[in-house]
């Protein structure tokens, strides 16, 4: 029985860790940037009243993201990079972060069922 209280509870806290790793804070006085090494081709917002982001226009590869006004619990965004789709939790929290790099964040290969790439029509709004 202990035992599998302890793998439980181990596992636990790997899926936490694990959510963890695909969260970052932005506050309404500040604006962070999210930093790629290739082309942002994909950008959606989970709630507009809480974040705002945007794919800088002359720099494809950066997106800056901010704090509509400070807020409880967390809002998401995704982004479509080199083939790959990050889900990122958002919260908001006086952060002195101002930068974080993508490809730190764990990500899904962007692809359908049969194993080829999502059409770009389909990732348009």
């Amino acid at each position: 029985m202990k035992q599998i209280i302890f793998i439980l509870f181990v596992f636990f806290l790997f899926s936490e860790a694990i959510n963890a790793q695909n969260s970052i804070e932005v506050c309404e006085n500040k604006t962070t940037h999210i930093i790629s090494n290739e082309k942002i081709t994909y950008l959606q917002v989970g709630d507009h009243n809480k974040i705002m982001a945007e794919i800088v226009p002359k720099h494809p590869n950066l997106v800056r993201v901010k704090a509509v006004e400070n807020f409880e619990g967390e809002s998401s965004l995704t982004i479509v990079s080199g083939n790959k789709v990050y889900s990122l939790f958002v919260k908001c929290a006086d952060t002195n972060r101002l930068s974080w790099r993508l490809e730190d964040f764990r990500s899904l290969k962007n692809g359908n069922l049969a194993g080829g790439k999502i059409p770009e029509y389909l990732l348009r709004e």
